[in-house]
């Protein structure tokens, strides 16, 4: 009697069978069903395969854990890496001027216009990696040295990044919970 009343007060919900990647498009494959107490299920959880195969993380899904709308983009927003460009932003692909192994999808740095003048962005969000031999990722336990960086920035800031060739470009790792501002912006930056 116990169990019968266990099993009215609970249900399957949608979970990742291993861990995934930021892009990547839902399979049924990629996910299963677990039975859940309804008081553990969190608002936006999926009942059914049916209602995620398709859609897109945009951010790392971990194994056995519960897939939740608010992980997801919007549906209309396509897949792959053009799935994860918020609205007003832009990718913009930054080649190094040496490969660098630090450096992952969904780290933080700051862009640094290499004669030292300026900062061009910072707290600028890397979306994507690419290795030169493997081709891009957003797999952020990739261990690849990265060659390029595919990052977000606003539509308007475009031009500076674009400019930036590999022998201007310095990428700075930033720890993500750093959000203070600093240094000079290359807009604030007047020639002579």
């Amino acid at each position: 009697m116990l169990a019968m009343m266990a099993l009215a007060f609970g249900g399957e919900v949608v979970v990742a069978r291993r861990d995934l990647a930021p892009g990547h498009e839902l399979q049924a494959a990629d996910v299963y069903l677990a039975w859940m107490p309804d008081d553990f299920v969190p608002p936006g959880t999926f009942r059914s395969v049916e209602e995620v195969v398709g859609r897109v993380p945009m951010e790392v899904l971990l194994a056995d854990g519960m897939v939740r709308a608010e992980r997801l983009v919007a549906e209309e927003a396509g897949v792959g890496l053009q799935a994860l460009v918020p609205r007003g932003m832009r990718i913009v692909r930054l080649e190094l001027p040496r490969p660098h192994g630090h450096i992952q999808p969904g780290s933080q740095v700051d862009v640094v216009d290499a004669d030292g003048r300026c900062i061009v962005g910072q707290a600028v969000h890397v979306l994507a990696t690419e290795d030169g031999a493997q081709g891009v990722t957003m797999e952020p336990w990739t261990r690849a040295p990265a060659h390029f960086l595919h990052v977000a920035v606003e539509a308007g800031t475009v031009g500076r990044f674009a400019a930036l060739g590999p022998a201007r470009t310095e990428v700075l790792l930033r720890n993500p919970i750093d959000v203070r501002v600093a240094g000079r912006s290359c807009e604030a930056v007047t020639t002579e």
